[in-house]
């Protein structure tokens, strides 16, 4: 536990460069580890979300196809 908190500490202080982010009309500086921690958090909530509303659809589309 102790050796994962250095790992993220080193990794955290290797990537403190800022970096240009454009995103359609926006752009702005951010930090390049925030950048990929937010990148890391809307993966995670996508990947939990993302197959429930599939299979919601999925289950709505067989009920109404048994009607």
């Amino acid at each position: 536990d102790v050796y994962k908190r250095q790992l993220l500490i080193v990794f955290v202080l290797q990537n403190t460069q800022p970096v240009d982010f454009t995103f359609l009309f926006f752009s702005f500086k951010i930090t390049q580890v925030l950048l990929l921690f937010l990148t890391f958090a809307l993966g995670l909530v996508v990947g939990i979300l993302l197959p429930d509303f599939l299979k919601k659809r999925k289950d709505e589309s067989n009920s109404s196809e048994n009607n």
